[in-house]
């Protein structure tokens, strides 16, 4: 967890599965073209809804589960 990304946020990550990085990650396989395909790590942000509840908490209020489908 972090406070330091976004202000007034306690944001968090979460590693991104290899199987998302096609369709999320386009321009990074690009630049990492020289290394393996996929071998690069890579993490999502991942932010709370209005009452600090984050996706998979109870309580998260679901509207923002369409802004930020969760990758890992």
């Amino acid at each position: 967890m972090s406070s330091d990304v976004l202000k007034g946020l306690t944001c968090t990550f979460g590693s991104i599965a290899k199987s998302q990085y096609r369709e999320y990650l386009g321009h990074a396989m690009w630049f990492y073209r020289p290394l393996k395909p996929k071998s690069f790590p890579s993490l999502q942000l991942i932010w709370p809804d209005r009452a600090g509840k984050f996706p998979g908490q109870k309580g998260f209020d679901k509207q923002y589960a369409k802004m930020q489908p969760l990758l890992g």
